[in-house]
């Protein structure tokens, strides 16, 4: 990684904002023609373009698709890095411009810095995956303002009938859509023989249920497979962040610098587990006798779930929970 050269791109919905090292900042539409002549500046460069790293920050789907048209249009290296490093890295630099232009060349400097890992493309069940799980996250989120606008109504001291009926119909047809969209999610995995074995290793988990299961497989599944388990809860953003200086004696907390998509769910997966029937309800129970906070216990049977399901997703093997009282 130490030989390639960078360009460093701030994305935006109809532009990208590149950084060339030795050049100005140049700006090209963000379609497929675009980034064709944003190759041809690159080469531009004198350098072969399996040396060039194209460098960008996590912008949701409009990263992907650049990502993915560079890595099909030419023989290159695409990086996608945290938001959240590029900023922290710009603020060293006391910077008090924020423009399109400005985050290329810092990205760009950012990776010439710190030389971040390659970004590979998501395979076709994946990225599948992810949108089914995005349009299935839109419906349930409508849902739930179709509910609550309904209870609004409902509160009224004359309701109309006929407005209570319109809400009715749409929560039946969301609700259709939700079931077409869960059952093609279901069909996606049982289509891939690794998708599949790894799903029924999951669900063999107790507490661990579809939701949990669907937000692993979309947004840290790789990282499950194979990053090691520090680096797998600094994903999720399940590490403790410290906080204390000279005298100062802060609280440490759970640093929340990951996905917060997956620690929603393995929250309420916790909640469950800690019930008196639940598999963590004696760890609870022990370390709620050694005097620490409910929450804090509440991020230790997080982890520990997460834990086990990586520990099923590696070894191929279903839960086992004598397995799990005797090292427990």
């Amino acid at each position: 990684m130490g030989n390639l050269t960078y360009i460093g791109i701030d994305i935006g919905k109809y532009q990208l904002s590149c950084s060339l090292p030795g050049q100005k900042v140049v700006d090209f539409s963000n379609d497929r023609q675009g980034i064709q002549s944003l190759l041809k500046l690159a080469r531009s460069l004198a350098v072969p373009l399996e040396q060039l790293c194209f460098v960008m920050e996590s912008t949701g789907g409009y990263s992907a698709f650049t990502a993915e048209t560079l890595l099909e249009l030419a023989d290159v290296k695409v990086s996608i890095v945290p938001p959240a490093c590029v900023s922290g890295f710009k603020k060293s630099f006391i910077s008090r411009t924020k423009t399109d232009r400005t985050d290329a060349a810092a990205i760009r400097k950012f990776a010439e810095s710190r030389q971040p890992a390659p970004w590979l493309p998501p395979g076709l069940a994946a990225r599948r995956l992810r949108e089914l799980q995005l349009l299935m996250d839109g419906i349930r989120n409508t849902i739930a303002r179709q509910k609550c606008l309904c209870e609004k109504l409902e509160c009224g001291h004359r309701p109309d009938q006929f407005a209570l009926d319109s809400i009715e119909r749409q929560l039946e047809a969301q609700q259709a859509e939700y079931e077409l969209l869960e059952a093609e999610f279901e069909a996606v995995i049982a289509a891939d023989a690794t998708l599949a074995e790894d799903s029924a290793n999951m669900l063999s988990i107790p507490h661990v249920g579809p939701g949990l299961r669907n937000a692993i497989l979309v947004f840290c599944y790789q990282q499950l497979k194979h990053s090691a388990q520090r680096k797998l809860l600094s994903f999720c953003g399940l590490t403790p962040e410290e906080n204390q200086s000279g005298q100062f004696k802060g609280h440490t907390t759970m640093s929340k610098a990951g996905e917060g998509r997956i620690r929603r769910v393995l929250y309420m997966a916790a909640l469950g587990a800690v019930r008196p029937d639940g598999l963590m309800y004696d760890y609870f129970q022990r370390q709620k006798a050694k005097g620490k906070h409910g929450k804090t216990i509440l991020v230790g049977v997080m982890r520990k779930l997460l834990y086990l399901i990586q520990g099923v997703v590696k070894s191929k093997n279903k839960f086992s929970e004598k397995k799990f009282l005797a090292n427990a």
